[in-house]
């Protein structure tokens, strides 16, 4: 049976810049479940003051926490029926505003209708986006709620160290990336929580939430409410920008230290070992989907035919991080026994697929996997604004997006074997941690 891709071949960005300097990119979809809104920032934890990594991550708490009517704004947004989900990146911080729809007035909803069908605009969405004004004043709370939100964040903190991959990972790319504002995660360190204060949210604020280093990024059933929003974000009131902050990029701190009593404590049995080897590959805008098909192929059939054939690996994965124009690539395993085995067949495997290239019948079903992905993805709104977002903050092309499928027909071995050798010629971090 054929499939079409309409999803991808129909997907169109409004673009434009409001008088403020906010960029607004927008897509109309009458059929959406929900409508989603989100303020986006292109400053995110690579920002993090030295010694105060984690700022970003604080501020995300905060900023929702702002007073408003006697409670939160966050509580004033839910009061609306609408929810707001932050999240903080390497390079980027969001706050999405969610907001069901009412149900279509059709029995029949294809994925692409033929022809608009009539919606009410989301007033709820309207009503609780006007209070993101309110969010974006500068900080109003006590300390009293800093100390609550920190103590939250550690919480969140030791939950993501009892995980032993996401450790390792963690331990990777903090190597991978030493001395660069990349090397600790949007999280911050369990070391350097306790010395965030107030005024450090405060600076962080003030220096990156300008109208120019922001963009609104929404799907929505019509474009009367696309312009409603884009009206509204004109209002917002961006505060004055201060003077640029040094990120934290020293060297001489080694906070990725602090992971190995976690990994440690994680080994249980017996001659067992964390294995684990970390890359940071370059990619240019125009590489992406390359990008995106070499990950596929890395995690479904490279790193099985490596590690899942030896034996002695128990269990294993394989993440690709994005960052400003570029990937951090780590690929994390449990050995039983200890050996040095999967470095060695890992390297090897590279060099073979640099030499050799990726085989015709693999990139169809490689192709066939973004498709399917992709089409996915920006059927589910949050989604889509996710990687609108993603294009703008990490590779100033959200318009890729409306190419996606276009690049992915075009897409050829070649394209991946350059990137398998770039990765070759990069300057791989590799760890064993055995049971004491």
């Amino acid at each position: 049976m054929a499939v079409t891709w309409t999803l991808l071949s129909a997907l169109t960005i409004v673009a434009t810049t409001l008088p403020n300097g906010l960029s607004l990119f927008g897509v109309v979809r009458p059929e959406a479940p929900y409508a989603v809104a989100s303020l986006w920032v292109r400053s995110g934890s690579a920002a993090d003051p030295v010694g105060r990594e984690g700022t970003a991550h604080l501020l995300e708490h905060l900023l929702p926490l702002q007073p408003f009517d006697g409670k939160t704004v966050q509580m004033a947004m839910e009061r609306k029926g609408t929810l707001l989900l932050p999240e903080t990146g390497r390079d980027f911080m969001a706050f999405h505003l969610l907001a069901p729809l009412s149900p279509l007035p059709s029995v029949s909803r294809p994925i692409i209708p033929s022809s608009p069908v009539p919606r009410p605009s989301p007033q709820n969405l309207l009503d609780a986006f006007s209070l993101m004004a309110t969010m974006l004043q500068d900080l109003r709370v006590d300390e009293r709620v800093v100390a609550r939100e920190k103590a939250l964040m550690r919480l969140e903190l030791l939950g993501l160290h009892e995980e032993p991959f996401w450790v390792m990972k963690t331990l990777l790319e903090a190597r991978v990336m030493s001395g660069t504002p990349f090397a600790h995660p949007p999280s911050g360190w369990l070391s350097t929580l306790e010395t965030l204060t107030l005024d450090d949210a405060r600076q962080f604020f003030r220096c990156h939430f300008r109208a120019a280093n922001c963009a609104l990024i929404a799907v929505v059933p019509d474009e009367g409410t696309l312009t409603a929003l884009g009206e509204r974000a004109t209002r917002f009131p961006f505060p004055n920008g201060a003077a640029s902050l040094a990120t934290a990029a020293d060297k001489s701190v080694r906070h990725e230290e602090t992971l190995l009593p976690f990994l440690q404590r994680a080994l249980t049995r017996h001659n067992e070992a964390f294995w684990g080897m970390g890359w940071r590959l370059e990619v240019a805008p125009h590489e992406k989907v390359a990008a995106d098909a070499l990950v596929i192929y890395l995690q479904q059939t490279l790193a099985p035919s490596v590690l899942g054939t030896m034996g002695v690996v128990q269990e294993w994965n394989l993440v690709a991080n994005p960052v400003r124009n570029g990937l951090l690539l780590s690929v994390v395993a449990r050995l039983r026994p200890t050996t040095e085995e999967p470095e060695r067949r890992w390297r090897q495997a590279l060099r073979h697929l640099a030499e050799k290239g990726v085989p015709e019948e693999e990139i169809r079903k490689v192709k066939w996997h973004l498709r399917w992905q992709y089409t996915r993805a920006l059927a589910d709104p949050l989604q889509c604004v996710r990687h609108l977002g993603w294009a703008w903050a990490l590779h100033d092309t959200p318009h890729l997006l409306e190419r996606y499928e276009e690049l992915v027909n075009d897409l050829a071995p070649v394209h991946l074997q350059e990137l398998v050798v770039r990765l070759l010629q990069s300057e791989p971090v590799s760890v064993m941690l055995q049971s004491l």
